[in-house]
């Protein structure tokens, strides 16, 4: 029965591809085009154009088909991978799912045109494979409402004003009891469709933040720096504020932000150095990226900073802030600047200000007069 349910849902599963183009699907194909691309529920997923052989790209669409047809419910529920593999002399990645293969895509399926790698290209193919997988996943979760739902009129008595009656008593109890857990339904689907987080994906809900492991039909779940899970209604992520950290960077890096208040006793230029300074010094920093310090605002008493910095990919949020935060401490203690946020309970004798000549303190350095 799963099987049949499975091949139903991948009958959907159009295949075709684009003529001379690459992985990269394209927005307009043509009918030759179409005959060589993947779709899988009517999504894009890649366009073959490698030639294995007597084997052509639309033979290699269709036996993507079949395997697809094949995957059971418990396939399904197991995520992708992607394995390195030697293939007609050429080099290719193999999508794999629950140990079992499902495409092959090689270097001669790529294209100058897209300035793809054949790793990129294999984790582009996997993310959106991914996604409909989940979207599927997700089905066979609720599933059994419409198998109960289709089988009710069948079953004995179900003609009864008696059964009738239960079925409306029924009803009235399923529609007041599950508001709620529709309101969740629902809101999963927003999340899982509109993309606006993915699993992987680094955000800050609320005052909840961490790396999203599971996207679910009712709830979402993240690990914390903690390493605690923490499940999210998703009506609840919906209806808030939701800051993706690592939406708009493809490698998985992110920016970190930390902020400090210093007095206005000491020479902005100087704080600035030295924020980029501590930001040389961290581990875990991708330096290829210039540290960005910022004036957030001139309060009454002291400025506010902030340094941005850009971690290397895979580099843990809660570890790199901990490490910016020792060195920052450092290059302030070197240079006899305490990083603290004075008040006034009366006005001071003198004025709180900072001579010309102490202007570029050291590590600040005083721009080049051309000559």
């Amino acid at each position: 029965m799963k099987k049949i349910l499975l091949a139903f849902a991948f009958c959907f599963a159009a295949l075709s591809a684009f003529s001379s183009y690459a992985a990269e699907p394209r927005q307009a194909p043509t009918e030759q085009e179409r005959a060589r691309t993947v779709y899988i529920f009517h999504q894009p997923i890649v366009m073959l154009q490698a030639k294995f052989g007597l084997t052509t790209p639309e033979e290699r669409v269709l036996r993507i088909r079949n395997t697809l047809r094949n995957f059971t419910e418990a396939d399904v529920r197991e995520p992708l991978s992607i394995v390195p593999v030697t293939r007609y002399n050429q080099q290719g990645r193999l999508i794999v799912m629950n140990g079992k293969p499902v495409m092959l895509l090689t270097e001669g399926d790529l294209d100058e045109g897209d300035d793809l790698t054949l790793d990129q290209a294999a984790q582009r193919v996997l993310a959106r494979m991914e996604a409909q997988r989940m979207a599927l996943r997700d089905q066979y979760d609720t599933g059994w409402l419409f198998a109960l739902s289709a089988a009710w009129p069948f079953l004995p008595g179900a003609n009864s004003l008696a059964f009738k009656g239960i079925s409306v008593f029924f009803g009235l109890m399923l529609t007041l009891g599950s508001a709620g857990v529709m309101n969740h339904a629902m809101s999963g689907l927003v999340l899982i469709y509109s993309r606006a987080l993915r699993k992987g994906d680094v955000i800050r809900v609320a005052d909840n933040e961490g790396k999203v492991s599971e996207i679910g039909m009712l709830a979402t779940k993240i690990i914390t720096r903690e390493n605690y899970v923490v499940t999210l209604p998703n009506a609840v992520v919906v209806s808030g504020k939701i800051t993706n950290l690592s939406a708009l960077q493809p490698d998985g890096s992110l920016n970190l932000t930390v902020s400090v208040t210093i007095g206005y006793d000491t020479p902005w230029r100087q704080v600035h150095a030295m924020l980029e300074l501590a930001a040389k010094r961290a581990k875990g920093i991708d330096l290829s990226e210039p540290p960005l310090v910022r004036q957030l605002g001139l309060m009454d008493w002291y400025i506010a900073y902030e340094l941005q910095v850009r971690l290397l990919p895979e580099q843990s949020l809660a570890v790199a802030r901990n490490e910016l935060h020792s060195q920052i401490q450092d290059v302030f203690n070197e240079f006899n600047v305490q990083i603290m946020s004075p008040n006034f309970v009366m006005q001071p004798e003198g004025s709180v200000m900072v001579a010309k000549e102490n202007w570029y303190t050291a590590p600040a350095k005083p721009p080049q007069v051309e000559t």
